[in-house]
């Protein structure tokens, strides 16, 4: 009789049990959210969204309308699992591929990918820091990864090359290019490169690149600048050079010379010359001093078109004393060498450049030519 006194109590108390534990049944959702198949959910870690991943990729849902804001594309196959990083910042999707794929939260797009297991990654989790990445695959492994993107930089002639962290600015250099060479640009993955036409530059890594540093013949823009004693814009034998004159590159076409802008200083010999230059349009101009007067060319300068195959010589000037020119003594320059007060204006363009017999080195002018 005690026995089974015993086990009818044992049996009122399990149905008590079951009477003060039965669980709430929840049939009516907030929101519903879904694109095909899904086989895992995520919440943000602020609460204002979700991701979902399934047999038609992966999504980010703002769950305030209930709409898809971001896709994550380029899975291949099914994607089983899906989380967010502590800050939101990313989201981390594990894929029939074997493969697990970080993403930014904010664009989109795929930052990382993990790839190591033989089979598909179901499973996928941030440590509580964001620095690691698990995933779990059916192939009886789970795996921990660094989460923080690093990127290659390879730099093909020049120095810099190495691995970087996402967002880092890196400082490239190119190599001092061969004798008779100049720097050109930068080529291949230059989309993150500050600028391409400048041997020394910066990368922001957002991606692995190579960017190879090109050079290219460099040519040059010679000529003199000359005493013309009489005054008829052509150099007659025993017109001397001038030295120390001023030649420059008017790149703002201001008409004088300005901080940055390239120049030369003539020789004993009045020769100046500019090396390591591109094709391209250049327009030389020299300073006038004080007392002294423009005779050749009638415009204040040179346009001169560089070629990629040929250097631009006798890009000449002269120039006398203002008080030489003054031939009839009335006080005054005579009227082709008065200084010209009219809009400044250029000369055609000279390309291919003018040539003559007379070439000007550091030995001076031989067989002087017309201008």
């Amino acid at each position: 009789m005690l026995p089974r006194f015993r086990a009818l109590v044992a049996a009122l108390v399990a149905c008590a049990a079951i009477e003060l534990h039965a669980e709430e049944v929840v049939t009516q959702p907030i929101r519903t959210f879904g694109l095909g198949s899904l086989s895992s959910a995520a919440y943000s870690p602020d609460g204002r969204y979700i991701a979902t991943c399934g047999g038609e990729g992966a999504f980010l849902w703002e769950i305030e309308t209930g709409s898809v804001i971001r896709t994550f594309r380029g899975h291949t196959g099914v994607v089983y699992s899906v989380a967010f990083s502590p800050d939101g910042t990313k989201v981390l999707t594990g894929i029939y591929d074997r493969t697990a794929k970080q993403w930014e939260t904010a664009t989109g797009n795929c930052i990382r990918t993990f790839s190591g297991h033989t089979d598909c990654v179901h499973s996928v989790a941030f440590s509580p820091d964001g620095t690691m990445v698990l995933t779990g695959s059916v192939d009886n492994t789970a795996k921990l990864w660094d989460a923080l993107p690093h990127f290659i930089l390879t730099v093909v002639g020049g120095s810099g090359s190495g691995v970087y962290d996402r967002g880092t600015v890196v400082a490239i250099s190119a190599q001092a290019p061969p004798p008779g060479y100049r720097f050109d640009r930068w080529t291949g993955d230059t989309t993150n490169v500050a600028n391409v036409s400048s041997a020394s530059t910066t990368v922001t890594m957002l991606a692995d690149a190579t960017v190879t540093a090109t050079f290219a013949v460099a040519r040059r823009i010679s000529g003199t600048v000359w005493n013309d004693l009489n005054g008829n814009a052509t150099r007659d034998t025993g017109e001397p050079g001038l030295q120390p004159w001023v030649v420059y590159l008017d790149q703002n076409l201001n008409g004088k010379i300005d901080p940055g802008e390239s120049s030369q200083t003539t020789d004993s010999n009045g020769c100046y010359a500019f090396t390591d230059l591109g094709p391209g349009s250049y327009i030389v101009a020299h300073v006038v001093p004080p007392g002294w007067m423009q005779t050749y060319p009638a415009t204040p300068a040179h346009i001169v078109v560089l070629t990629a195959e040929q250097d631009a010589e006798n890009i000449n000037f002269g120039c006398q004393p203002k008080q030489q020119a003054d031939v009839n003594g009335d006080g005054c320059s005579t009227p082709r060498n008065e200084p010209s007060t009219r809009r400044r204006t250029f000369p055609p363009p000279r390309h291919p450049p003018h040539f003559s017999s007379g070439v000007c080195t550091s030995a001076g002018m031989a067989n002087p030519p017309s201008p």
